[in-house]
């Protein structure tokens, strides 16, 4: 019991002087650092995977363009018989 008291009051004087908002806010800078960093990466690994689809559909594109103009070729051929 005496020692639930001191502890209680050794919290009250962290509490008062600010110290247990400091600690707090120094763990939630560092969850926030931890976080931050982990997210970044997924961040930057997800960026890297859509460059990568978005350079394949330009791709596409151009094959589907291509495609077409051959296409569009052979019919006139066709229509010129």
């Amino acid at each position: 019991m005496k020692q639930n008291i001191e502890s209680l009051k050794e919290f009250s004087k962290k509490l008062k002087s600010g110290l247990i908002y400091e600690e707090i806010e120094s763990k939630l800078k560092e969850f926030h650092s931890k976080k931050t960093n982990q997210t970044n990466k997924s961040l930057e690994v997800l960026t890297e995977k859509i460059r990568k689809k978005e350079e394949q559909i330009e791709k596409l594109y151009d094959d589907i363009i291509l495609l077409q103009n051959k296409l569009s070729n052979l019919l006139d051929k066709e229509l010129q018989k």
